[in-house]
């Protein structure tokens, strides 16, 4: 069996949407064909993450506005995190 070599990239902090564009980025380069990829990092702001098909009504915009959080669509599914 062969050897699998995972990517590991290291903590690094982005907004909701840069995160979440670096995410999609990945996904479809393991989707090409590139090694796993294992990837750790944060958000600034605090951030909502809604699931794919999750609307933008689930959560308060007004208040997250208001506290200063940011909240992202992902492309991949479940719920809010």
């Amino acid at each position: 069996m062969e050897k699998v070599k995972w990517r590991v990239l290291e903590l690094e902090t982005y907004d909701p949407q840069m995160n979440m564009a670096i995410d999609e980025a990945l996904m479809y380069s393991v989707a090409g064909g590139s090694n796993p990829i294992i990837r750790f990092f944060s958000w600034s702001p605090t951030s909502i993450s809604l699931a794919y098909k999750q609307t933008i009504d689930e959560i308060d915009t007004v208040k997250c506005d208001d506290y200063g959080f940011g909240y992202v669509r992902r492309p991949t599914g479940g719920r809010a995190i």
